[in-house]
């Protein structure tokens, strides 16, 4: 099964995927019939995690969920992801296989929970105000969490990879106006699965998101590219109905043109769902990729070496290693 690296950073072939099938399950693989199932809840506590909230206001108090890295003499990097969701739903422990490994291994990283319209009522915009608030709790507490305010990290998928890369783009705009400005919410990096670059309709008979509310434009990334960019890195299926390859390629080409890094890693046949750890799947099987269902190795592998090379990850990463 072959694995492409668009650009000039790396160029890799992965061989001997275990788990390798050819049938698409039904589900969200489908966007025809997709229904969001029930997601859980924010836990109490996850297993090796310090819970904080990091942003209150009426009718909510919002959970990040820290991995701290084994003792350190300085101040590590830190990313933290926000999960899947359509802007409609999700659960905040998609990535907390992705946290703990990325901590054992240095980083401070940490799994935030955002408001979407499932149990919040919220809006595309109020997700874009969380993961900014995400990123200004962390520098605003670096010192005390033993984090280096220079190196914070911006991850997420699908929807979540949205409003990461928002964080990004979209930096001196929609922030929580409750909050000093001062204090930047723009990540110095930023790492997406099945990254959502552009939310206008896919085609211009495509019935425009009701959760955009007519104004999507406002929100798309890709229409407010400017030269400038922290580093980004972006693992998409090229079989991805929700997100389409060429709309990332189309991102990806703009980044480059404008002289910034973009690192985008096509996975050969591969939809919406491939990098989640195995247990994810188990809970929601509707989420198994198309093909395989052994890409989270490989995805975090090629993330950790993303972070190592631009400086956020001291410990360079070896492919497998246990959690």
């Amino acid at each position: 099964m072959p694995f492409r690296a668009y650009g000039t950073l790396i160029r890799v072939t992965l061989f001997s995927l275990a788990g390798v099938g050819l049938s698409a399950p039904a589900g969200a693989n489908d966007r025809d019939t997709y229904v969001p199932p029930e997601f859980e809840k924010p836990p109490t506590a996850i297993a090796g995690a310090t819970k904080f909230i990091y942003k209150t206001g009426p009718g909510y108090a919002l959970p990040l969920y820290v991995f701290a890295p084994p003792d350190s003499a300085n101040p590590a990097g830190a990313v933290v992801f926000f999960h899947g969701s359509g802007w409609h739903s999700g659960t905040v422990v998609q990535f907390v296989a992705h946290a703990r490994r990325l901590a054992a291994m240095g980083m401070v990283a940490a799994v935030a929970e955002y408001r979407v319209k499932v149990d919040y009522n919220a809006t595309p915009w109020d997700g874009v105000a969380d993961a900014k608030s995400a990123i200004r709790w962390l520098r605003q507490h670096a010192a005390e969490r033993g984090i280096d305010p220079q190196k914070i990290v911006a991850a997420g998928g699908s929807a979540g990879a949205h409003i990461a890369l928002a964080s990004a783009v979209l930096f001196d705009a929609f922030d929580d106006p409750r909050e000093d400005p001062a204090l930047s919410s723009r990540p110095d990096g930023v790492v997406l699965f099945a990254g959502v670059v552009d939310t206008t309709p896919l085609s211009p008979t495509e019935a425009p998101n009701p959760l955009f509310e007519g104004r999507a434009l406002e929100l798309s990334p890709v229409h407010h590219l400017q030269p400038g960019m922290p580093p980004v890195q972006i693992f998409q299926g090229s079989e991805d109905p929700w997100a389409p390859l060429s709309r990332v390629t189309t991102f990806a080409d703009a980044m480059r043109a404008n002289g910034d890094v973009c690192e985008l890693l096509p996975f050969e046949g591969r939809s919406h769902f491939f990098y989640n750890h195995p247990a994810y799947y188990t809970k929601y099987p509707d989420f198994r990729p198309i093909r395989g269902e052994n890409d989270f190795e490989a995805s975090l592998f090629l993330m950790a070496h993303f972070l190592h090379r631009h400086g956020f990850l001291d410990q360079r990463p070896t492919f497998g290693a246990s959690e």
